[in-house]
């Protein structure tokens, strides 16, 4: 049985036991066509996913160095889940694992396939449904010509379109798009806060 190659890996997994060594043969990987600066892009914005809404909210609340503080450990616990999540993934014996639910049955056999399947499929509907009704009320107080439903239903379609999109080729120009909006979004509450102090 071929050992763990580094220290740091074994003590990353909660049962290095359970995986036979890393995966060294990547003949078989599917590459897409996506850049590397669109996959950060898209890796970005997924992990900063609905906290950037929020960010006002929390900079208001705590303060420049309470909101700092936050957002420190917000991306403190972010890094640490993404490393054990990379984990999970290098130290499959059968090779990359492209899902979470495969992930689970690699971990925990089919009771945790079937566990984390409804575990992910939960949190993205909550996560949808939450994102629907911030921008639904942030709209509502920016534009209060609509209610609060009637612009979570718009937003709801607008963004149906966007379900179809298959492949992450496809998903990075959207990724790109939101990391442009979210940095200009950065740099004119940046220069109102400068100009208005």
């Amino acid at each position: 049985m071929p050992e763990i190659n580094s220290p740091e890996m074994a003590k990353g997994s909660a049962s290095a036991d359970s995986f036979k060594g890393v995966v060294t043969d990547y003949s078989n990987l599917h590459v897409g066509r996506c850049s590397d600066i669109r996959a950060v892009f898209s890796l970005a914005l997924s992990a900063v996913g609905l906290g950037v809404v929020m960010l006002p909210t929390v900079f208001a609340s705590c303060g420049w160095v309470g909101g700092a503080f936050v957002l420190t450990l917000g991306v403190l616990f972010a890094g640490f889940a993404v490393s054990k999540l990379y984990m999970g993934i290098a130290l499959t014996p059968k090779g990359p694992i492209y899902t979470y639910e495969d992930l689970g049955k690699a971990c925990f056999g089919t009771a945790g396939r079937v566990f984390t399947g409804l575990v992910v499929h939960a949190t993205m509907a909550g996560a949808c449904a939450s994102l629907l009704v911030i921008l639904g009320g942030n709209t509502a107080k920016l534009l209060p010509v609509l209610s609060e439903r009637v612009w979570i239903t718009l937003w709801g379609m607008f963004f149906v379109p966007f379900t179809f999109l298959r492949t992450m080729h496809e998903v990075s120009y959207v990724a790109a798009i939101g990391m442009v909006a979210i940095f200009s979004l950065f740099l004119v509450i940046s220069a109102n806060g400068i100009h208005h102090k």
